[in-house]
């Protein structure tokens, strides 16, 4: 559900948590977003590639080291911060007000139901 709702805001799973990660007043080395993230600098790298194409971020020489490169979120990655936080609270408001049942099993065809819904506006 998740990445289907990033989907709808121009977003891929896993974006979403490196922008979120970024701070508008202070530019990030690439590795500390891939420590904090848990996943490989080339992996980020890449992310990053995508959302500076976005808009989203910007790659820029580090003030305290011209050999590196650091990233800065930009004011439209900031308000793509404030849409991604709605997108989080949209989506488990809608699991808590999916109806507390006794069977796993009805509650995996609620989950496929909304799936399913969901799907096909993507069709």
């Amino acid at each position: 559900m998740m990445g289907m709702r990033l989907g709808e805001i121009g977003l891929h799973p896993g974006q979403d948590e490196l922008l979120l990660t970024l701070n508008p007043d202070e530019p990030t080395r690439v590795s500390a977003l891939s420590d904090t993230l848990r996943v490989r600098p080339s992996t980020v790298s890449r992310m990053l590639t995508r959302l500076a194409l976005s808009g989203l971020v910007e790659r820029v020489e580090d003030a305290r080291d011209a050999r590196r490169t650091v990233v800065r979120i930009t004011p439209a990655g900031t308000e793509m911060q404030c849409r991604i936080r709605e997108v989080w609270q949209r989506v488990e408001n809608e699991f808590q007000e999916m109806p507390s049942r006794d069977g796993a099993e009805q509650d995996l065809g609620r989950i496929e139901e909304i799936l399913s819904t969901r799907l096909r506006r993507f069709r």
